[in-house]
């Protein structure tokens, strides 16, 4: 799947970002997660961008499937984040903020690249046993067994 887009500094970023997370989750059929990943990797982006302007450069936004489901990595040229931004400061800030939602929402989160690379994981599991019996009735009752003799 390797997704990969590069998020400029400019008025159109978050728009770039929020169009990229929709393009991922319709194109792997992660609906039901769009929500649970757009929030916190748009609000990373978004600290990123107030708190790390000027010397930030570009951001690389990259997804791709992991063993446990999909991970998200936010990478900057700037050493932005922190393994002691995951706890909880005295002074908040953006983007410690951000990173403490991320942190709820995403099942694991991970500093790479000594502070240059965020990575969320978001564990996906299959389709729901109930939601299963429902399609198998609905597939029983629409289309029935035709037996074909040559």
């Amino acid at each position: 799947m390797i997704e990969k887009t590069v998020i400029q500094n400019d008025s159109s970023a978050i728009r770039s970002v929020e169009d990229y997370i929709a393009a991922v989750c319709y194109e792997n059929h992660l609906d039901n997660y769009h929500a649970t990943i757009a929030v916190p990797v748009l609000g990373v982006v978004q600290a990123m961008i107030g708190d790390y302007s000027a010397d930030m450069g570009s951001i690389v936004l990259q997804s791709d499937y992991c063993r446990e489901g999909v991970f998200f990595n936010i990478t900057s040229s700037a050493d932005c984040f922190h393994r002691e931004d995951q706890g909880i400061e005295a002074s908040p800030t953006p983007l410690s903020d951000s990173l403490s939602l991320a942190g709820m929402l995403a099942d694991e989160m991970r500093v790479l690249d000594d502070g240059r690379t965020l990575q969320l994981i978001f564990h996906l599991r299959g389709i729901a046993a109930r939601e299963t019996e429902r399609r198998k009735c609905v597939l029983e009752k629409f289309y029935a067994k035709v037996l074909v003799e040559a």
